[in-house]
């Protein structure tokens, strides 16, 4: 994931989300999160992270379960196309989540995988980015292609409680 599920805004790194989730289910975690990174290659920015389309083959092969959280600085850094269902490249916000689940089937043939979109951002729900794409766009595609492979999507940006535009739901 990115700086979300990494928890950079917390005290400690035991504190974010897949920590305590794990936590909660007596399980052992790997968080893999980096701040600033994305699915897709960002071309138009080097200064950013490594990809999750690419950074996935460094990931332990011993996995119990598998989450993605991403898509949020795809929309937000929007140097990358979002491309169409038929790309196949990291360099489109399509084809890398289409490589991504593909490698991620590939490598963990028999370990339950589940993406989870971005949740709400402070920004106003209609701004698009240079794409003329909203986040919930990002979500969407999310969706449509996690579809295609049959993998489970939690849909954070619809069902997750937090949203910066209610006062007593900020995360």
């Amino acid at each position: 994931g990115d700086s979300i599920p990494y928890g950079t805004t917390l005290t400690s790194d035991n504190l974010a989300y897949p920590c305590v989730a794990a936590r909660a289910l007596g399980m052992g975690w790997h968080n893999y999160g980096v701040p600033s990174s994305s699915i897709a290659e960002l071309s138009g920015s080097p200064g950013l992270k490594t990809p999750l389309s690419t950074r996935y083959t460094a990931m332990r092969s011993d996995a119990g379960v598998v989450l993605v959280a991403g898509g949020t600085n795809d929309w937000y850094y929007d140097f990358t196309p979002v491309g169409t269902m038929a790309d196949r490249t990291v360099n489109t916000f399509y084809g890398a989540l289409h490589v991504l689940a593909a490698g991620l089937l590939g490598k963990y043939t028999t370990t339950p995988i589940a993406f989870l979109t971005p949740i709400k951002r402070g920004a106003d729900p209609a701004a698009v980015n240079a794409s003329g794409s909203t986040l919930k766009d990002y979500c969407d595609i999310i969706k449509e292609v996690c579809g295609y492979y049959s993998l489970p999507v939690l849909d954070m940006y619809a069902e997750s409680g937090i949203s910066p535009h209610v006062a007593a739901r900020r995360a």
